[in-house]
């Protein structure tokens, strides 16, 4: 029989080469095995770990420890359904490509340490990677199947185009001139300093490669996700413009885009629940920090906080959405746990004008609350878990906008006439001021929620008419407030 270690926490922890990386708190050793035990079948790390800490004393022992062997382990592509069609050079460099890039090679990236901007700027790195029989060809393959779909090509074409590319981002990697310079500039005098740089010393065409590839050479110091994030996050202190910070933001959101890193940030977490929590307040910036960090969280939430960073954001979001459109239970505790998270989580998740993550965080929560929020053996019906969900909104403009957000997702295929006529019953309920939002909000307050409602009328699958009226209401309402 186990013994109970009053007074101790457990943590699991997870090997990465010749680092221990934090994967989960527990209150009992039971629970820490448990997971230590699935973590082992998964074999997606170098080892596993427990360690019981006396809160009292801060002594820790390690009461497990097992290495995984994988040196016959195949690394392998990652699924992905999406992928840009590049119609421009840059644009191989640019976000989107790079999040489709950092998706389908998400574990051949984590065992080399680095990000597909890393590797794209990498020559050793990309031949490196050319050279892998089994992952180059199959990676080219997927993804020109793929793009063929979008273009009409034949998918052989599309990949020897593909091919093509590659080798001229790979000579184009082996020649860049100046990177030095770059990242010189980079590190004495921040991000202003090098777009500066770049605008007077390049062609116009060659701007944003250069300043791409001195923020690649800048995070490379690093191999782990949190290290890469505490440099970028020493880029934002210096008040960066708008350009300076819609770079650092499409590199964080690509670094949070993989799970590792996230996991890094946000340390050990008792459950999914507890988790998601963290990573809907860390994507608006409002996360407590925990009492003794061991990750960059607080500056990350301090540096969402102060910049407008919309693609991170995208990415928390859509982690949270992943997992709420799951059905892995949130807690360890039994349904009525998870009924009382996962209410706990909608609320988070309310804003002014609907729920974060818009129409597909929209679908995954109901979806959520068909199995999560049945008290009896059988999931509730869309209808039922939509009501329950209403139920569970501060107020009609953000259930309006919730709805409004089901209406352009794809559960309105399957749901349309339920849907709808739940948004008859709000729309006929907005009679007056208080019907929509609190008195005490201000005018411009009202105006904003309402503009933003109004853009979500601009939806086909909604008659025409019916948005019309709605629109006239919601005009007539901020007539209201103005006085």
């Amino acid at each position: 029989m186990p013994k109970n270690f009053a007074g101790k926490t457990y943590e699991v922890f997870v090997g990465e080469g010749k680092r221990w990386i934090i994967d989960s708190t527990h209150a009992t050793r039971s629970a820490a095995l448990e997971v230590a035990e699935e973590l082992l079948k998964a074999a997606n790390h170098d080892g596993v770990r427990v360690v019981a800490e006396n809160e009292r004393t801060g002594e820790e022992e390690i009461i497990f420890e097992e290495s995984i062997d994988r040196d016959d382990k195949v690394i392998k592509l990652n699924p992905v359904e999406d992928a840009p069609l590049c119609a421009e050079f840059i644009d191989f460099y640019r976000f989107p490509a790079r999040r489709t890039a950092g998706r389908l090679l998400r574990n051949y990236l984590d065992d080399q340490g680095m990000t597909a901007l890393e590797m794209i700027y990498n020559p050793a790195q990309l031949l490196m990677f050319e050279r892998n029989d089994r992952m180059f060809a199959p990676a080219m393959q997927r993804i020109g199947a793929i793009q063929a779909k979008a273009t009409g090509e034949q998918p052989a074409k599309r990949t020897d185009a593909l091919f093509k590319t590659f080798d001229i981002i790979k000579e184009r990697a082996k020649t860049s001139a100046d990177a030095e310079k770059y990242s010189a500039l980079l590190k004495a005098k921040g991000l202003d300093s090098l777009i500066d740089g770049a605008g007077q010393w390049e062609k116009e065409e060659n701007r944003e490669f250069v300043i791409r590839g001195a923020m690649a050479s800048h995070i490379t110091s690093c191999r782990d996700g949190d290290g890469k994030l505490q440099l970028l996050i020493g880029l934002s202190r210096d008040h960066p413009g708008p350009e300076a910070v819609a770079y650092l933001d499409e590199i964080t959101a690509e670094i949070l885009d993989g799970a590792a890193a996230v996991m890094e940030v946000l340390g050990g977490q008792p459950d999914a629940a507890a988790a998601n929590r963290k990573l809907i307040n860390l994507s608006c910036g409002r996360c407590q920090p925990p009492k003794n960090p061991i990750s960059c969280i607080v500056e990350l939430n301090d540096m969402i906080a102060r910049l407008d960073m919309p693609l991170t954001r995208q990415v928390l979001l859509e982690r949270v959405e992943n997992e709420i459109g799951g059905i892995r239970p949130l807690t360890r505790e039994g349904k009525t746990v998870d009924r009382e998270a996962f209410a706990v989580l909608v609320r988070e998740l309310a804003e002014d004008d609907g729920l974060m993550g818009g129409p597909g965080m929209g679908a995954a929560v109901v979806g959520r609350a068909r199995i999560t929020l049945t008290k009896g053996e059988s999931d509730l019906s869309a209808e039922q878990a939509i009501d329950h969900l209403l139920d569970l909104m501060p107020n009609r403009a953000v259930r309006l906008g919730f709805l409004l957000d089901l209406a352009a997702s794809a559960l309105f295929e399957k749901e349309g006439d339920v849907i709808q006529q739940a948004l008859d019953r709000i729309s006929q309920q907005l009679s007056f001021l208080a019907s929509l939002m609190h008195n005490a909000e201000s005018p411009e307050k009202v105006a904003l929620v309402v503009e933003k409602l109004k853009r979500r009328l601009d939806n086909d699958s909604l008659p025409e008419d019916w948005r019309q009226g709605l629109s006239a209401s919601l005009d007539e309402l901020v007539q209201r407030a103005k006085g």
